[in-house]
């Protein structure tokens, strides 16, 4: 399968962009694209553009896999001083039933402590091994102690178990000493929750593992290491509570740093946590843990192939490096190219394309499963697809992994296979979503000539309000989910100054997220909220920033506050029109409906769902969670059906009345919110709301109304004329 990724989802001039891609052997030609709509006609989608030459020469393409599972990697410095006598020590706990070994700690193949089926605790040393089926349970901690001598070829090993943290600690097994050769020491390196055979990682550990230490004794009596619960004179010590946001494994004792691989997950809670605090950075001793999974991925490692210089004339826009084979397989991967800093000649508005948001939902296998990506590549392009992020494992911050826990790191350094142009969601009936569903807006906009800038969340996140103030408006994407704190003060600060914003989705600004620090991986923990999976008990708190994670709503700072809309439910049968309230006739917000006279408006052909302006996920307006008493509801879409269900954290006691039929809150509410300096916000309450902006070449309601709003905004005109 022919198919890329590059390093970065957005660009400014000057910038080098490099793609990965991988292929079958045949001769591929690269190339930069830009995707567009065309002047002064309407259209529902893009057109692609080809921009200058190709970027090389055709290149013939090598398959690639992609190495899947987290691991640590300890300094050789380990090695020289374990040579003749030492030990280490650890605590582990299993967290998936075994089908196949997993390696807790490797020296080179020197020494493996694995677990094997029926959970069998396994120590090689020059051919000499200690098992027993069962001694190892699921879902408990255990520590294990070894120690060793060259000078009397002895090994001894202590195991224990406690079952929680309020239970007894348990001897299981202290081994007589092992007779060993004098060579098994012969080591290079260490690796943590895998082994490493020339650079590649293999037998993954699923579960959590704590408080390693490599001691400089021999350890005769190798279960005094767990009753002191420290270590005497110790070799290096791994605090893994420590530099939690980053890949450093940190040694207390020696400076003896690791490095982490693919992103297992920190801010965990270990062996000696009690509940007493469920915040890191109220008892860090307590999370003294890292959870390694044989499915994370954050980065593919494939080669680069190729590398774009963006040039320093390169217009602000939505572009893409395509890759075409010579049989006519062709992948199309997108990028953004945001204006220079500092340049004067802009145009009044910019679009902020919710890139976080197609990170959280890239290679989600609910949706994907059946999507009709990559259609021109193969006739049954679905399967090939499914196929491939099956066999791949990629996964999305919806997914769970293999042992049950969910994913709480994505990155743009993989295949994003449904961050595609030519993407259909077949959850929602092949429909657009996400950066397909963008381009919808950017093609309108293209169409009616209404020149914009392409910024990115990323880019919000780093530069805060400084990056939205030379625009007199903003628009969003149809989904902008996943927010950073520093993105909400920016927006916030934007409208504050006079700034004006037009919300164009639904059910966004919803989850707390998080950047790495060098923003190419964000973090979630679900709590609270419509979410795939919960975040494990007294781990909320995420590792990249140590704030609490979940709903922004669970914050304070519930969506309504900003735009006087939030999330209220979801559905994916069918949409539903706009009513207008009494309202919305008044002459101060009239002008929203110039040219749309009609009381219900919006039941038109819709790319989301076929019918209805208004559905896919919605919002209402609420004033006991924040929304502001200047919000006007100039709009209320209702009636829908019970496929649509209240959202959870809505929901206090369960009963049979949180469908749309029955239940008020399960609406769709369009409103006008404005703020100080002429600061105002355009909120449409649903993600399917530019799906219907294309409809007969742009003549219809909803393509009306959007206009109307868009040219107050650019103008100097008082959004509420009272």
């Amino acid at each position: 399968m022919l198919v890329g990724y590059v390093d970065r989802l957005v660009a400014r001039p000057g910038d080098t962009v490099s793609l990965h891609a991988s292929g079958t052997g045949e001769q591929t030609r690269i190339r930069v694209v830009r995707f567009r709509g065309q002047p002064g006609k309407v259209d529902a989608t893009c057109g692609i553009e080809p921009i200058g030459s190709e970027l090389c020469a055709p290149l013939s393409l090598n398959t690639h896999a992609i190495p899947v599972g987290s691991y640590g990697v300890l300094p050789e410095s380990l090695c020289a001083p374990l040579s003749e006598q030492g030990g280490f020590s650890f605590w582990f706990l299993p967290t998936l039933a075994l089908d196949s070994d997993q390696v807790l700690l490797a020296s080179g193949g020197a020494v493996d402590v694995r677990l094997q089926k029926d959970f069998a605790l396994t120590i090689t040393a020059g051919g000499v091994s200690l098992g027993k089926a069962g001694v190892v349970r699921s879902g408990e901690w255990h520590f294990i102690a070894v120690g060793w001598s060259r000078a009397q070829a002895r090994m001894a090993v202590f195991l224990g178990r406690r079952r929680d943290t309020h239970a007894a600690f348990e001897p299981c097994d202290m081994a007589s000493p092992w007779q060993v050769s004098a060579d098994w020491l012969a080591s290079e390196s260490w690796s943590l929750a895998a082994r490493l055979d020339e650079r590649r990682a293999s037998h993954h550990f699923n579960g959590k593992i704590a408080g390693l230490t490599f001691h400089r004794d021999p350890l005769a009596d190798p279960s005094l290491v767990s009753l002191a619960k420290v270590c005497m004179q110790p070799l290096a010590r791994y605090a893994f509570e420590r530099e939690a946001h980053s890949s450093l494994l940190v040694d207390v004792a020696g400076a003896k740093h690791g490095t982490l691989f693919q992103h297992p997950t920190r801010g965990v809670t270990g062996p000696y946590w009690t509940g007493e605090h469920v915040d890191p950075a109220r008892s860090p001793q307590h999370y003294d843990a890292i959870h390694f999974h044989e499915d994370d991925l954050t980065d593919a490692q494939w080669p680069v192939v190729a590398q774009w210089l963006v040039p320093e004339d390169c217009a602000s826009g939505i572009y893409g490096i395509s890759l075409e084979s010579s049989s006519g397989a062709r992948d199309i991967v997108p990028c953004f190219v945001a204006p220079a800093p500092g340049r004067e000649a802009r145009p009044p508005i910019a679009v902020l394309f919710p890139t976080l948001s197609y990170l959280a939902y890239a290679n989600e296998q609910l949706v994907n499963v059946a999507s009709d990506l990559f259609t021109h590549q193969d006739p049954n392009s679905s399967l090939l697809a499914y196929r491939y992020i099956a066999e791949q494992r990629l996964f999305s911050l919806y997914d769970r992994h293999r042992d049950g826990s969910g994913y709480c790191y994505a990155s743009a350094r993989r295949p994003l296979l449904n961050v595609r142009h030519d993407h259909g969601t077949m959850l929602l009936g092949g429909s657009p979503h996400q950066f397909p569903a963008d381009l919808q807006l950017a093609a309108w906009l293209d169409g009616i000539e209404q020149w914009f800038d392409a910024l990115t969340d990323e880019l919000l996140d780093a530069e805060g309000a400084a990056l939205l103030e030379p625009y007199r408006v903003i628009l969003t994407g149809t989904h902008p989910e996943y927010w950073t704190g520093a993105m909400l003060r920016a927006a916030r600060s934007y409208l504050e100054g006079g700034g004006r914003l037009m919300y164009l989705g639904a059910n966004g600004f919803y989850w707390v997220t998080a950047l790495s620090q060098d923003r190419s991986c964000i973090e979630i923990r679900r709590v609270d909220g419509n979410r795939a999976w919960q975040a494990g008990p007294g781990e909320a708190h995420l590792s990249f920033t140590g704030e609490y994670g979940g709903l922004w709503r669970m914050r304070g700072q519930a969506p309504q506050r900003l735009t006087g809309v939030g999330f209220t439910a979801q559905g994916f049968d069918c949409n539903r029109p706009y009513e207008r309230s009494d309202r919305s006739y008044q002459p101060d917000v009239a002008w929203v409906f110039d040219g749309v006279p009609e009381r219900t408006f919006g039941d038109q052909p819709n790319t989301v769902l076929r019918q209805g302006a208004a559905g896919f996920e919605i919002d209402r307006a609420d004033a006991a969670l924040g929304s502001p008493t200047e919000t006007v509801v100039l709009a209320t879409a209702g009636g829908f059906s019970d496929a649509y269900q209240l959202a959870v954290e809505d929901v206090l006691v369960s009963d049979s009345r949180q469908g749309g039929s029955v239940n008020p809150l399960v609406r769709a509410d369009l409103t006008l919110l404005p703020f100080p300096r002429s600061g105002a916000v355009f909120s449409t309450g649903s993600i399917a709301w530019c799906g219907a902006l294309a409809h007969e070449g742009g003549e219809n309601q909803i393509a009306r109304i959007t206009l109307n709003v868009l040219r107050r905004f650019l103008s100097d005109e008082r959004v509420l004329d009272s």
